[in-house]
């Protein structure tokens, strides 16, 4: 009879063994019925070893026990399927009898040598299953956390989106109002000045007609006495009223007029610089708030550049030498507002 495959070890889980034992014509009524599913069982066995890998969770020795078996157990096959009863004579019921009698001990044997052997193997499967379900739990598990994250992590960003939006928003308004209280600062003190800047000038104005009316008096008086003097002979030369002890008193009313005069201009010019300075300080502010509500990314240069234009000492005019630069109260506002250096 011919096999698909070849009898030997490789092919112990394909071989057609019932067909090899139970093989009615050519064996008749001496078909090896008893030995069949003893050969069946440890060619299970053996194909199970195979599944459980032993070779490499077994001992040397062991390995090649399980070898040995499974050799024998080839070699009872192919003895069994070597048979010829057409050409050998001696075979007989006796023999088969024999035969299945060597089988039935070896079964016996192989089975008590194996089945310690199995018992771990199939004890290390059920472990290595349990890792594997683990690890599968664990990876569903990891996927799941994975997914979740990705999604935290596209709604934090979306938030956080939103949130630089509304910083850049809340900055945005919070230059926008300091800007306008500087520049409503800023306008304030200008008037202030302003205004102290117009008293100055009135008083001084009028110091000025005191003084020019006081100068032209006595300039009239003293040529209308040398005419009359002069002319009609009156008897009142000019020399009797401006004497020298008149002459002091009128110098010294002018040079107090004067002084006067003189500290009225200046208090003028301070104030007048001052107003100027402040009126600068609030078009700053101003222009400020314009950029700010056009460029919002550009804001920490933008409010450098306005303090520093803010607060540069300039020449206004109003006083020709300053020593000191005047930064005003309204200097005290800007730090509620600006920080001193960028972060």
């Amino acid at each position: 009879m011919k096999l698909r495959y070849e009898i030997k070890p490789e092919n112990l889980k394909v071989l057609e063994i019932k067909k090899i034992a139970l093989n009615k014509d050519k064996f008749g009524a001496l078909t090896f019925d008893k030995a069949y599913p003893q050969l069946h069982k440890l060619r299970k066995m053996l194909v199970e070893f195979e599944e459980l890998d032993y070779q490499n969770l077994l001992t040397s020795d062991e390995v090649r026990e399980v070898d040995s078996i499974k050799q024998r157990l080839m070699n009872y096959i192919k003895r069994i399927n070597d048979l010829n009863p057409e050409t050998d004579a001696s075979f007989n019921k006796n023999v088969r009898d024999q035969i299945e009698s060597e089988i039935d001990s070896f079964y016996r044997t192989a089975t008590r040598q194996l089945r310690s052997n199995l018992v771990f193997l199939r004890q290390e499967a059920a472990r290595k299953s349990q890792d594997q379900q683990s690890l599968a739990e664990e990876q569903r598990a990891a996927m799941q956390a994975r997914k979740q994250y990705e999604e935290l992590h596209k709604q934090l960003k979306g938030e956080l989106e939103l949130l630089q939006k509304q910083k850049g928003e809340i900055e945005k308004a919070h230059g926008e109002i300091a800007s306008k209280y500087l520049a409503a600062q800023f306008n304030k003190q200008a008037k202030e000045y302003e205004d102290e800047a117009k008293k100055w000038l009135l008083l001084r104005n009028r110091l000025y007609w005191v003084l020019i009316c006081i100068i032209g008096l006595n300039f009239l008086a003293y040529l209308s006495l040398f005419i009359l003097d002069k002319g009609w002979n009156i008897g009142l030369p000019p020399r009797e009223i401006f004497t020298v002890e008149y002459g002091l008193v009128k110098l010294a009313l002018l040079a107090v007029i004067s002084y006067g005069i003189g500290f009225a201009s200046k208090n003028y010019n301070v104030n007048s610089h001052l107003s100027a300075i402040n009126k600068h300080r609030r078009n700053v502010a101003q222009t400020l708030e314009d950029f700010l509500a056009t460029n919002p990314d550009r804001k920490t240069e933008m409010l450098r550049q306005a303090t520093e234009a803010m607060f540069r000492h300039v020449s206004i005019g109003y006083i020709r030498r300053e020593k000191q630069k005047d930064n005003g109260p309204i200097y005290e506002i800007i730090n509620k507002f600006l920080p001193n250096k960028e972060q």
